[in-house]
């Protein structure tokens, strides 16, 4: 007799349960594999990310046709099986005795398959283990997961995890403190106290005089209100010198020991050192950006023609940001005052 033929809707119902149980453990341990190697090419940022996925298909095939075989039924294992549904041992011993032509084979012969024709094909289906049901579902989520992290990565949406672990090993990359304070007649605007790194720059800054107050320079001998340190390499503690009107006045007529340094920084409002010793003399001189009246003289329309490029510049620098754009139209409006 032939099992397969005698019962061939059972047979069929047994074939779906082995490819069901190998697609189910193949797909674990693809998936599995699958994160994996994207978790690595995601760190070592490989970005040839498909010999992953060609990978997980060569692997599933592999590895569902090796379970199949296992799982594959054969006339005893078959047997077995419907014995296990209830039938008690009446399928295996059919097997056994199936080239016995003795009376008692035969009637045993017919019994069994009386019995397995009762058999519902339903019972013969496969039932996940919830723990390995379990596995699989994580199997998967992982792996799509991280194939898909390290798609992104390649394609340079995301960063590798090499650089994103570098990012969150700390550095020894010191740090220092710069305090920016005005002295008595202004005020600073920016941010006083900022904490940069070795190497990296501050933030902008500028130092503005009250009313009735001229800014003179700074603590290091910068006369450019405003500032932007770079390359920071050291604690700074920086002060904004503020002098009255009148101060400034007597600073022009005596030329003795100036305060500020004699050469101004790139960008600073020259001070005048000396006048012509004449009190009679018009209050006026060739050099721009001398205080005349308690007001800012730079010559002939040389502060309209600067003020016009700056903004020009501006419009045209789209790297610049709008705070930094701020901190100069605020420097320009404070040494038009």
């Amino acid at each position: 007799m032939d099992l397969k033929k005698d019962f061939k809707h059972l047979y069929d119902a047994y074939v779906k349960h082995a490819i069901k149980k190998s697609l189910f453990y193949s797909l674990i341990i693809s998936f599995t594999a699958l994160f994996i190697t994207s978790l690595v090419f995601w760190i070592m940022n490989v970005k040839e990310f498909w010999i992953a996925f060609i990978g997980f298909a060569v692997l599933e095939g592999i590895l569902f046709t090796i379970f199949f075989l296992i799982f594959k039924p054969n006339d005893e294992k078959f047997a077995r099986e419907l014995d296990s549904l209830g039938l008690k041992q009446r399928v295996i011993t059919m097997y056994e005795y199936q080239n016995d032509d003795s009376l008692m084979a035969s009637i045993q012969r017919q019994n069994a398959i009386e019995h397995v024709g009762r058999v519902d094909k339903k019972l013969l289906r496969f039932i996940a283990p919830v723990l390995l049901l379990v596995f699989m579902i994580s199997s998967i989520v992982l792996g799509v997961s991280a194939s898909t992290v390290s798609v992104l990565s390649a394609t340079g949406v995301i960063k590798s995890g090499k650089d994103t672990i570098n990012d969150l090993i700390p550095t020894n990359t010191p740090s220092y403190t710069i305090n920016y304070t005005a002295k008595k007649g202004g005020v600073i605007d920016g941010e006083l106290t900022q904490i940069v790194k070795e190497g990296e720059d501050a933030l902008s800054v500028i130092a503005k005089s009250d009313h009735g107050y001229i800014f003179v320079s700074w603590s290091d001998g910068v006369r450019d209100p405003y500032r932007h340190d770079i390359n920071i390499s050291k604690n700074m503690d920086l002060f904004a010198s503020f002098v009255t009107i009148d101060e400034y006045m007597e600073m022009m007529k005596d030329p003795g020991e100036p305060e500020v340094p004699e050469e101004p920084a790139s960008g600073a409002i020259p001070i005048p050192q000396e006048g012509d010793g004449d009190d009679e003399a018009p209050q006026r001189y060739d050099e721009n950006a001398q205080i005349i009246d308690g007001e800012t003289y730079y010559g002939e329309g040389v502060y309209d023609a600067y003020f016009s490029d700056m903004l020009d510049q501006l419009a045209q620098d789209s790297e610049m940001s709008s705070d930094t754009k701020k901190v100069i139209n605020d420097y320009f409006d404070t040494i038009e005052k």
